[in-house]
């Protein structure tokens, strides 16, 4: 009985030896798995920010390129202004030259256009 004793006192305790492995794998697999989550929020956080820095510098280049377009439009606007007042004295003074001029365009334009068809 001693034996019988013994190998019961040798299963209990390899039992326990078991529980205790078996808990301590429990543990370690939660570990790893909350280190892989955080590295997993850590590696989201990163996107979210390299995005944010994306659309504040795509804004920044839109807003950069709308100052410049409508510095080159004000520019071309300051430029056609005093061309389109010579053109429209010019007119006022020669009439029937302008028209002439502007009937003689139309007849060229309705040429060429005749002409490619």
């Amino acid at each position: 009985m001693t034996a019988s004793r013994i190998a019961d006192s040798a299963n209990e305790t390899v039992k326990a030896e078991i529980d205790a492995l078996r808990n301590e794998i429990k543990r370690l697999t939660d570990l790893v798995s909350d280190l892989a989550k955080g590295g997993s929020d850590r590696a989201t956080r990163a996107i979210q920010d390299a995005v944010e820095q994306a659309k504040s510098k795509a804004s920044d280049t839109a807003d950069s390129l709308k100052s410049g377009g409508r510095q080159a439009a004000d520019e071309i606007s300051r430029r056609v202004e005093p061309l389109a007042s010579e053109l429209t004295a010019s007119v006022e003074r020669n009439p029937l030259s302008a028209l002439l001029i502007a009937a003689g365009i139309g007849l060229l334009i309705g040429l060429v256009s005749r002409a490619s068809k």
